[in-house]
């Protein structure tokens, strides 16, 4: 059986950044990553999210869902909420309303994140702003790569 030719995409939103992951064609794992500031920007970073869904060929967005380790909602995940609604008439106002959204429980994938960027190699630790991007980037592969393990 051959998989389909789209790609999906994950987002790991916050409130200042959105890191972003796209899948490979195949559905196999992240081809991608990207982040985008979002503080003061809305506009701009939803405008973006739409241009990267028609530029890849998106059909699929993975959204993380913040939820506490008792499973209740949290601060974030009424934000999280609230950025999907306004995610959901921006694809709309696009013509994109094919797209579906599916929240993802994003618990630890901070931690798992922070992990990976305390154990690269030596001379490339990332410092600031450069960090925190890269953060959000492997904070919404996480997202994907788990999205996809368990729907295959």
């Amino acid at each position: 059986m051959q998989k389909s030719k789209s790609r999906y995409m994950a987002i790991d939103f916050g409130d200042k950044r959105i890191g972003i992951a796209i899948s490979d064609e195949m559905l196999y794992g992240t081809s991608s990553t990207k982040s985008l500031d979002y503080l003061g920007q809305e506009k701009i970073a939803l405008s973006d999210l739409v241009e990267e869904c028609q530029k890849q060929s998106i059909t699929k967005i993975v959204l993380g869902y913040p939820i506490s380790m008792s499973g209740e909602k949290t601060e974030q995940t009424k934000l999280v909420e609230k950025f999907c609604e306004k995610l959901k008439m921006a694809l709309d106002d696009s013509s994109m309303n094919n797209i579906e959204i599916k929240y993802y429980d994003e618990r630890l994938t901070s931690v798992e994140a922070e992990r990976v960027l305390s154990s690269s190699k030596p001379g490339s630790k990332l410092r600031g702003e450069s960090r925190r991007q890269k953060k959000d980037q492997i904070s919404a592969s996480i997202i994907l790569n788990s999205f996809l393990s368990s729907n295959k």
